[in-house]
């Protein structure tokens, strides 16, 4: 668990792993974009990050909760 700290800022670059569909031990591959997002809900922490598809080349967003991620590097700016 890598949990909810001040790494997390808008703007700085991450890359993370993740676990496929949110619930199976199985990991995706390293997503890697930009963090728009940070805040804390009712399940626990997350961040909201921008990034582009490798399948389709077009830009995502996708919202990772802190405590899944799997080696998280932030990258500032």
């Amino acid at each position: 668990m890598f949990g909810f700290n001040n790494s997390f800022k808008v703007g700085s670059g991450i890359q993370v792993k993740y676990q496929v569909g949110g619930n199976s031990n199985i990991l995706s591959n390293r997503n890697e974009g930009v963090i728009r997002k940070v805040g804390i809900s009712k399940r626990g922490a997350y961040v909201r990050v921008l990034y582009r598809d490798s399948k389709t080349g077009r830009n995502r967003i996708a919202t990772f909760s802190t405590a899944k991620m799997i080696d998280p590097v932030i990258f500032s700016n």
